[in-house]
């Protein structure tokens, strides 16, 4: 699709998750084009949808969705052997390689996030992971058993509802180290006011 071949009054629908669809909705406008909709992921999916086809979609790259968190663990494994030494080789049931050079090297080994929830989630953090990126909670009484469950693991969580000064407050007394506020889509006139509301309140969050 060009600027010289398609009609500016074509109605065009974005939909997708993250900030995929806003930032192509941006374009789209920067170039004269009018985006109709832009909707977020769990308006057009179903919860159904979001599983079946993911299973799908690893079978087709050759991925067995029953092994996956092992392979996960595997491929994180990998990736500190190549970042940390000068020759890297991983012999493992997934992920296999004689020895490698790969280089520049990272200054500093990079921090992994690994995000979910669930016993299994947690021990593939101890094991190869760095920070804990569990689920957001919108009851304050149910954010202390995160650190709790985390047992002296970093816990960063994302999509925090920024709205809520209670439980952005909750969760810092808890001691988790990072929150990832959202906010709703909505348009200019009332998404910067809630901007500003939002950096206010970082202000006041310690760190």
């Amino acid at each position: 699709m060009t600027n010289h071949d398609t009609p500016k009054n074509l109605g065009i629908h974005l939909s997708g998750a993250s900030v995929a669809a806003p930032t192509f909705a941006y374009w789209l406008v920067h170039h004269g084009f009018r985006p109709t909709t832009v909707e977020g992921a769990p308006a057009p999916r179903g919860r159904r949808s979001r599983h079946r086809p993911a299973d799908r979609e690893m079978r087709d790259h050759g991925v067995d969705p029953r092994t996956r968190g092992a392979r996960l663990g595997e491929q994180l494994a990998a990736l500190r052997e190549i970042w940390t030494k000068d020759e890297a080789e991983f012999h493992g049931e997934h992920i296999d390689f004689d020895p490698v050079y790969s280089w520049p090297k990272p200054v500093r080994t990079p921090p992994i996030h690994h995000g979910g929830d669930g016993s299994r989630v947690l021990a593939r953090v101890r094991t190869y992971g760095d920070v804990w990126m569990p689920s957001a909670v919108a009851d304050p009484t149910d954010v202390p058993a995160r650190p709790a469950a985390a047992d002296g693991l970093p816990v960063s969580v994302h999509n925090v509802p920024g709205a809520d000064e209670r439980l952005i407050d909750v969760y810092g007394e808890a001691g988790v180290e990072r929150l990832t506020l959202f906010i709703d889509e909505f348009p200019e006139a009332q998404i910067l006011p809630g901007l500003d509301d939002l950096a206010k309140l970082i202000e006041r969050c310690p760190g």
